[in-house]
C-alpha cells in the first residue's frame, strides 16, 4: 500500500537478509495506476489481493479477458454481531467493544453492527456506550488502546459518515471527533449510532467506514436479525453471543459469510483455517492454508510398474 510503504520495504530488506536468491521476491512501490499495470500484465500469472471492494472490482474488470489467471480478492466487510436475551453480557461487552474499535475500526474485519435482543438492549447499549467512553487513544509509545487512522482523508470519511447516520435518522449516543493530541498524526475518538429502524437501502447501514463507529440495532426475531446480516452485500465475519448452540448451527446455515464466530468477537482468525469472504467480501479464494488449492495446478498420474499380462486385453483385440 502506497499509505504503508515501510512495512513493504522491512518485509522485503528481511527476505533477502534471509537469503532468497535474487528475483525470487521483489517489490515494487507505487501507487494505484503502478498496482493497475501489474495486474493487467499478461505475463502476470496471478494477482493475490487484500483491500476495498472497490479496487477488488476494478482488478476484476482489468483481467476479465485473462482466464488463465490466478485471482485471489480479499476485500472489505460490513461485519455484524448477533447477541441474544441469554448471552453472557460481560463477556459479549468485552469481546464487542475489542471487535468494533480495534486498530482505531481499519480492520475488514471490525465489528460495523450490533444487533442486540430486545430484552437486554438498554442494559448492553448504556454499558457498551461507558465503556467505550474510558478506551485510551494516543501515540503506540504510550500503549493506549487506540492509535490514529491513517489519514486525513480517512478522518474526513470518519466524520462524513457520522453526518449521513444523523440525516438517516441515526440516534448519534456517541459522537467521533478529531483530537489534537501532542504526537502529530490523525487520532479520532470512537463513536457509537442506535438504529431506529434497519433500512437495506441506508448508504450508512450498508456501507464500510474503516474507523471506530458502530450501529447498534435491536430485534426479538432471530430470522429478522440474520437478514440484517445478510443485507449490506458484504460477507466476511459473523459473530454470535448466545448460550443456545441451536442459533449458531442456523447461523452456521443461513448467513452468508466466510467466518461465523460463537462467543467470539468478528476480529481476530487462526492463521491455519480459511479466512475468506462472500458476495462483495471476496471471491471464494480463503486465503491461509488454503490458499494452496488455488496456487498450485492439481495433476493426475497413472503409474503401473507391473508387466504387460496379455490375460488382461480387451475382447476384440489381437497382439
Amino acid at each position: 500500500s502506497e499509505q504503508t510503504p515501510a512495512v513493504g520495504q522491512l518485509m522485503a530488506e528481511l527476505i533477502e537478509k534471509a537469503g532468497f536468491p535474487p528475483g525470487v521476491f521483489n517489490l515494487v512501490q507505487g501507487d494505484g495506476e503502478t498496482g493497475r499495470r501489474l495486474s493487467a500484465n499478461e505475463n502476470v500469472d496471478g494477482v493475490l489481493f487484500t483491500g476495498s471492494y472497490e479496487v477488488g472490482l476494478k482488478i476484476k474488470q482489468e483481467t476479465m479477458s485473462h482466464y488463465w489467471k490466478i485471482l485471489a480478492l480479499e476485500m472489505g466487510g460490513k461485519n455484524a454481531t448477533i447477541i441474544w436475551d441469554d448471552a453472557d453480557i460481560d463477556k459479549a461487552i468485552y469481546e464487542t467493544l475489542i471487535g468494533s474499535f480495534l486498530s482505531t475500526g481499519q480492520r475488514c474485519s471490525c465489528t460495523s453492527r450490533i444487533i442486540v435482543h430486545d430484552k437486554i438492549v438498554d442494559q448492553f447499549t448504556e454499558r457498551f456506550y461507558q465503556a467505550a467512553k474510558k478506551l485510551t487513544i494516543g501515540h503506540w509509545s504510550e500503549n493506549p488502546f487506540m492509535g490514529p487512522l491513517i489519514n486525513g482523508a480517512a478522518v474526513e470519511k470518519y466524520i462524513r459518515f457520522q453526518e449521513i447516520a444523523n440525516r438517516e435518522g441515526c440516534e448519534s449516543m456517541m459522537r467521533g471527533k478529531a483530537l489534537d493530541l501532542k504526537h502529530k498524526g490523525y487520532y479520532v475518538t470512537p463513536s457509537i449510532h442506535v438504529v431506529p429502524k434497519f433500512d437495506p437501502k441506508s448508504v450508512y447501514q450498508k456501507s464500510e467506514i474503516f474507523g471506530p463507529n458502530v450501529a447498534i440495532y435491536k430485534s426479538s426475531n432471530f430470522d429478522e436479525a440474520l437478514n440484517i446480516v445478510n443485507s449490506t452485500g458484504y460477507g466476511l465475519v459473523m459473530a454470535l453471543f448466545s448460550k443456545n448452540r441451536e442459533l449458531y448451527e442456523e447461523a452456521l446455515l443461513k448467513a452468508r459469510v466466510g467466518l461465523l464466530n460463537w462467543n467470539r468477537t468478528t476480529n481476530g482468525a487462526s492463521s491455519k483455517l480459511p479466512f475468506g469472504g462472500m458476495g462483495k467480501s471476496g471471491n471464494d479464494r480463503p486465503s491461509a492454508d488454503f490458499a494452496i488449492q488455488y496456487c498450485t495446478v492439481p495433476v493426475a498420474s497413472l503409474e503401473d510398474p507391473t508387466p504387460f499380462d496379455k490375460n488382461k486385453i480387451l475382447p476384440g483385440v489381437s497382439l
